[in-house]
């Protein structure tokens, strides 16, 4: 995962800037990665740039992890058409598809 310098929003800020939505599934306040404690040795250099402005990368099993929580999350919804809005990274991994900035692309998810 090379950009989880897009840290994004606070949950205070989305609920302030988008209070129609309902942000319950967010369960904390800063909802990226935080936690640099399996950070391999050899990727150290490449993300100490991120790190000395206070941002830990993501490493990628839990980045893959999070991914196929998301998957599960999707089966277990009764809907059929679902729209996801998400950066590169995540839907590369999600559905194997390299996306230009700002397109869509539509899949045909299997539950498994």
């Amino acid at each position: 995962m090379t950009a989880s310098d897009d840290v994004g929003s606070t949950k205070t800020e989305l609920v302030r800037e988008f209070p129609e939505l309902d942000w319950n599934l967010l369960d904390k306040e800063n909802w990226w990665y935080t936690d640099d404690s399996s950070l391999l040795e050899s990727s150290l250099q490449f993300r100490s740039r991120f790190q000395a402005q206070g941002i830990i990368l993501e490493p990628d099993d839990v980045f893959r992890q999070r991914v196929h929580l998301f998957e599960d999350w999707l089966a277990s919804l009764p809907q059929h058409n679902i729209i996801v809005v998400s950066h590169g990274d995540f839907i590369n991994e999600l559905t194997g598809t390299d996306l230009d900035n700002a397109k869509f692309y539509t899949w045909d998810f299997d539950p498994k």
